[in-house]
């Protein structure tokens, strides 16, 4: 229990916290029956409560009521229900044991309705510190679930973010889509697609010292030293693609679920490198050591060139899901680690760990820290931009999500991350804050 207090602690207080909308977004790995029945006789009192608490994956409180109608009013659903509550919350061998005893039922949940089932909306600024030089971005996200079959379930989204900065702007948007399928013995699979498409253009300085001498054939000969500043102007237009194709398997072990993340990255940029120099300075004439005479120096030019990049990055990553009750309320912890690696011989590591808990009927709150290796796109395909011109370093965000009805929720979240210029390698900080409209359909 220390250990557990200790872990949460360590999450809410860290000087940074990031929300993830994967705990809001994706589904259980089992199947749960969506359907709140409403009961009009007293003796199912219990069972009403406890299917509701069930809806709620307050499982633990809900196991006290439906034992309780169980034992007063046996049947099949109130069996089932019991039977899901004991085995969500990783009581594998109570639940293998009721179900054995009660042998007269099926435990079968209803078939689930095909069509959609949720739609969500989420907006909100990230705001630079310091905004002068950098800019804050402005992105909005929309998609949702539907119901294929039985086992599967497609979640799309679509999302727009745009960022102006001082020389510059960039502007982007995605498409993302998983098909999240149950297999038999508690194993799942939820290949996705993840492609973005970003426009930008970037216009920037740099500044360095000219010096060079040139020496005429005159008897003495004179020669003439150079010494001047040179200001480049780089204009950087251009495009650039990402596709993200992911295989997440995974498969729960009593109150474990273990998975593997395999997955690979194609970034193709394409952009025009144009740039104008401008130098000024003075020219000093020398003979016999002597400095003759002082004049101004003055240039001009400029030049360009096209060019494509292309970049294969694979990806492996293995994560643990661990669900548990604390103080009788549903807590979830994941962590996960990844290696990524491109062909240009490029390594690194990144990690992913987070936890949901559920305070109350009416309230949940997540928490999440991602610390990435330098690369530019996210590491979690599901809702995350990446940034064509900063490394995202790393996340950490808290949200709370309350449920005022059953069918809409607001989430709420604040989000801090670093990230790092291309450029000059400085650290750029962006908090934001944003809302999430769930709603059930």
């Amino acid at each position: 229990m220390r250990v557990i207090l200790f872990i949460i602690a360590l999450t809410l207080i860290g000087a940074d916290i990031r929300a993830q909308r994967d705990y809001l977004l994706q589904p259980e790995p089992e199947v749960q029956d969506d359907t709140l029945r409403s009961f009009n006789n007293k003796k199912h009192s219990s069972a009403s409560q406890g299917i509701y608490l069930f809806q709620k994956k307050d499982y633990a409180r809900a196991v006290k009521y439906l034992e309780r109608a169980f034992n007063e009013h046996p049947d099949e659903e109130a069996a089932r229900y019991l039977f899901y509550a004991l085995l969500y919350q990783g009581q594998d061998l109570e639940a293998a044991r009721f179900r054995l005893e009660n042998q007269r039922y099926t435990f079968a949940l209803p078939s689930a309705s095909k069509g959609p089932e949720s739609v969500y909306a989420e907006f909100g600024p990230r705001v630079a510190v310091p905004p002068d030089t950098v800019g804050n971005m402005y992105y909005a996200s929309a998609g949702g679930f539907i119901r294929l079959t039985d086992k599967t379930r497609i979640w799309q989204a679509v999302s727009y973010l745009r960022q102006d900065f001082n020389l510059g702007r960039y502007q982007q948007g995605e498409y993302f889509a998983a098909l999240h399928t149950s297999l038999p013995d508690r194993w799942m699979i939820k290949p996705s697609l993840h492609y973005i498409y970003t426009g930008f253009t970037t216009l920037y300085n740099t500044n360095r010292e000219v010096s060079y001498t040139d020496t005429q054939g005159t008897t003495p000969p004179t020669i003439y030293r150079t010494v001047a500043d040179q200001v480049i102007r780089y204009n950087n237009p251009g495009t650039a693609h990402y596709l993200h194709l992911s295989l997440p398997v995974s498969k729960r072990i009593h109150a474990f679920t273990l998975e593997v993340l395999p997955s690979v990255q194609l970034i193709r940029n394409k952009y025009r490198v144009g740039y104008a120099y401008t130098t000024t300075g003075s020219t000093d004439s020398i003979r016999d050591h002597e400095i003759k005479g002082t004049s101004p120096y003055y240039e001009t030019g400029s030049g360009g060139y096209d060019t494509t990049e292309l970049s294969l990055i694979g990806q492996l990553g293995a994560g643990a899901t661990w669900k548990l009750s604390l103080a009788q309320k549903m807590l979830t912890l994941r962590a996960a680690a990844f290696y990524l690696f491109d062909f240009n011989g490029e390594k690194t590591t990144a990690f992913h760990a987070g936890l949901t808990y559920y305070l109350h009927k009416h309230c949940w709150l997540y928490a999440t820290w991602m610390a990435k290796g330098g690369l530019p796109f996210s590491l979690d395909a599901e809702g995350q931009y990446f940034n064509h011109y900063h490394r995202i370093r790393n996340r950490e965000s808290i949200s709370v999500q309350l449920f005022p009805m059953r069918q809409f929720s607001p989430l709420f979240t604040y989000q801090y991350e670093q990230q790092e210029r291309f450029l000059d390698k400085s650290k750029l900080n962006y908090h934001s804050i944003y809302l999430t409209l769930k709603y059930r359909l």
